[in-house]
This record gives structure tokens, C-alpha cells and sequence, in this order.
């Protein structure tokens, strides 16, 4: 069971970020002891807690352990944000031996509905109590069985519904154990467009070139060259105070695009100017705009952490679209990156394209998956829905074809 050990709150919400910065860190609490599964003894202990100051106290252990992973994996000062944040439900979990914490993992609980699709049109809803994984990843590598004692303790609350796992690698421990058969409960996991991209950055962009198929170059730099001879003039932006032109740039280029339509855009909103400004204070944001005669024509924004850039967003003028804008912004990213030396590792984030796929040196199996317990009734059907509809995504690109899929989302667009 998760509980509060008897640390005080010293600090108040709003200053926990502080709190953390400063390095006053209190004394990690004591984990559960060691335990037996099906008869054999693990050795280690198992640590769950989810007091806010018990959380930051694993903070120098959680940065160890993602600066090893290969993708995004966020910054703890991302976690201590996002508990400062008012009715923030969170769960830590991991795994010490010995002195050393060699696995965790966060879970963010709380209420969602989820929503089960037809194409691009919803036909179904559910509420339910998640438990999703943040940032994608658990830190660190353990066993099967440690693996599922960590699981095991987020689904001690038995307010929780469901489990929630979106875009995890399939090197993650939790994956393994769900995937592999030794949960004990019913899942559904998708692998559908689940791959994820990455590039590692060399230390010239020659060299980054020559690392691309030779069909992807020869595209890449002619696709480059139309839109340079626009004479265009690009800008990086990486201090607070060139935060608000940015994104006032930015929105209403994005206002242009399709993100529009589909209420995904960038905005321009105070909330978004202080986040980007934090970003900018700790030295992670990176956000570009390509301009051609004094008018805005593409943009493009993403963070780092632990030496890996996530690719956020694009966007660009429609206007400007034969000249493949998207694909020159893309690239002016990638070599500013290079020649700055602030990332050795480009990660393309989110959903699987062509593009992506084109412009990636390497790449990381991953799915997006549920898990939940039998005892779970709201969280049993939400599995089974969730696998009912799956279906189609599977096997309708096999069986119609890429040219058919496409006509067919045009045609459920309505």
C-alpha cells in the first residue's frame, strides 16, 4: 500500500521545485523488505511511496538512471513540475540493492475517459481511475518477477482501474512481463505505428548525411536546395526572453496549417509562454523559425534532456508547401544541433511516418498497451474493448493496402 511516511510538508506546493533545485533533499524512506515470488527469495527491496518530498528524494538516482536510456526520457525537474501542480496523484516505484536504486518508475493516477474509435470517428467512451506510466519509461532494468512486484504495488490501490502504458519500449521491464505472459491479468497491446525514430547526432552534418540511404540523401539535399534558393533566413531561439515573439509567430503560422483542423496547433496562451520559459531557464528549448523577405514560413520547436532532443512540432505556410518547407526546418534543426553540440541524439518523437522513418539513423521498438487486474471489472472491459477495436488497425492496412487505407480515412472523415 502506498501511504505517507511521517515526512512533514516542509515546503509548500508551489515551492517544491525549489526545494528540489536546491539540493536539501530528505532522507530517502525506508523500502519494503525483501520478498519471496512463487517460493524464491529476491534480493533486493522494493521501494513505493507517494508523498511529494519522499519523491524528490530519489531525484540524483532517477537523472543516473535515464541519462542511459536511448530516447527522451523526461527531467526530473519535468517530474517536480508536475507534482507542483495542484491534486497531482503520483506513485513512485523501483527497485534498491544494496545501497543502490537500480530501477524506477512513475505512475500518474487519475481520472480519464477512455475513448474507443472507428477510424477517426469515436463510437464508444469510459470512464475510468488510470495508473498511466510517465514519460513513457520506467529508469533502469529489472527482472520479471521485481517487474511485477513493481506493478503489483501501483494496483495495491484498488481505486485503480487500469494500467497505462503509451509508446514504452519494448526493452522496458514492464513491458516484458505484461507481453511476456507473467502478469496475471488481462491486457491489450498495440503495435501499431509504434516504432520509435532516433538519429544519433555525428559531429559534422557530412557525416550525418552519409549515414542516411543513399535515395533519402540524394531527395533530402535536392528537397533542401529548392527551398534555399527562397533565400531564407533562419532563427534559433533558446533565452526566456525570446520566448513571447516566438510564439506569437509561431501560433499564427500554426493557425495556417491542418493543426487547426484538428485541434492540435501550437498556442499562443500564458500557460505555454511560462512553460517555454522554463524550458529556456534550465537550457533546453530549442525552437526555430524559417523566414523568406521578412515573412514567417515554417517552424519548429522541441526540448532536451539528458543530451536528447524531443521533436515536438512543426508547422509551416501552405503557401510555401512545394518548396517543402517541413522538410528544410527539419533539417536546419538537425544541423543546428550538430554544430551546437547541445544534443548528441535526435528523438523524433510520437507516432511513426514515412519521413520520420527516412531521417532516422536507428530505432525503438515500442507499443502502447493496458493492463489491469480480474478483479478489475471496469478495467476488464476497458481491456477488452480496447483490443475489440485494435482489430481493424492491424489488419486493414495488410489486407486493403496503404492506397486504400488512405481513402477510406478520407471517406470516415465524412
Amino acid at each position: 500500500m502506498f501511504h505517507a511516511s511521517g515526512i512533514q510538508e516542509q515546503v509548500e506546493t508551489e515551492h517544491l521545485v525549489e526545494f528540489w533545485q536546491s539540493g536539501q533533499l530528505p532522507v530517502q524512506a525506508a523500502a519494503a523488505p525483501a520478498f519471496k515470488t512463487r517460493g524464491v527469495r529476491m534480493s533486493g527491496q522494493l521501494i513505493q511511496c507517494s508523498n511529494r518530498l519522499e519523491i524528490a528524494a530519489y531525484g540524483p538516482d532517477w537523472e543516473r538512471l535515464a541519462s542511459a536510456q536511448p530516447q527522451f526520457v523526461p527531467s526530473f525537474t519535468d517530474i517536480m513540475h508536475a507534482l507542483a501542480t495542484p491534486d497531482c496523484d503520483m506513485r513512485l516505484v523501483g527497485w534498491r540493492v544494496g545501497g543502490a536504486v537500480t530501477a524506477l518508475a512513475l505512475f500518474v493516477v487519475y481520472k480519464t475517459v477512455r475513448r474507443f474509435w472507428l477510424g477517426e470517428k469515436p463510437v464508444m467512451k469510459m470512464p475510468v481511475l488510470a495508473a498511466e506510466l510517465f514519460g513513457g519509461a520506467s529508469v533502469g532494468y529489472v527482472e520479471a518477477p521485481v517487474a511485477k512486484a513493481m506493478l503489483n504495488s501501483v494496483m495495491s490501490d484498488r481505486s485503480v482501474d487500469l494500467l497505462i502504458f503509451a509508446d514504452v519500449p519494448q526493452s522496458d521491464s514492464f513491458y516484458k512481463v505484461i507481453a511476456g505472459g507473467h502478469w496475471g491479468g488481462p491486457a491489450s497491446i498495440s503495435h501499431h505505428r509504434t516504432t520509435r525514430r532516433l538519429a544519433h547526432l555525428p559531429a559534422t552534418m557530412a557525416d550525418y548525411w552519409a549515414e542516411l540511404r543513399p535515395t533519402t540523401r540524394k531527395a533530402g539535399q535536392r528537397d533542401l536546395k529548392m527551398f534555399e534558393k527562397l533565400g531564407p533566413r533562419y532563427e534559433v531561439v533558446t533565452e526566456p526572453h525570446q520566448v513571447a515573439d516566438f510564439l506569437s509567430r509561431a501560433a499564427k503560422l500554426s493557425d495556417r496549417t491542418y493543426q487547426r483542423k484538428i485541434d492540435v496547433g501550437l498556442l499562443d496562451t500564458p500557460a505555454k509562454r511560462q512553460h517555454f520559459e522554463r524550458l529556456a531557464s534550465e537550457g533546453r528549448l530549442r525552437c526555430y523559425l524559417a523566414t523568406v523577405d521578412g515573412a514567417d514560413v515554417a517552424f519548429a520547436w522541441g526540448d532536451i534532456s539528458h543530451g536528447v532532443f524531443y521533436y515536438r512540432t512543426t508547422g509551416y505556410d501552405p503557401e510555401f508547401g512545394r518548396y517543402s518547407p517541413g522538410k528544410a526546418i527539419l533539417l536546419a534543426m538537425i544541423r543546428d544541433l550538430i554544430e551546437s553540440g547541445a544534443a548528441h541524439t535526435f528523438d523524433f518523437s510520437g507516432r511513426d511516418t514515412n519521413a520520420k522513418e527516412r531521417f532516422s539513423t536507428s530505432s525503438i521498438e515500442c507499443a502502447n498497451f493496458l493492463a489491469t487486474r480480474w478483479s478489475r471489472t471496469r478495467g476488464i472491459t476497458a481491456v477488452w474493448l480496447d483490443r475489440a477495436f485494435n482489430v481493424p488497425k492491424t489488419l486493414a492496412p495488410r489486407l486493403l493496402g496503404n492506397e486504400r487505407m488512405q481513402k477510406l480515412r478520407r471517406a470516415l472523415r465524412g
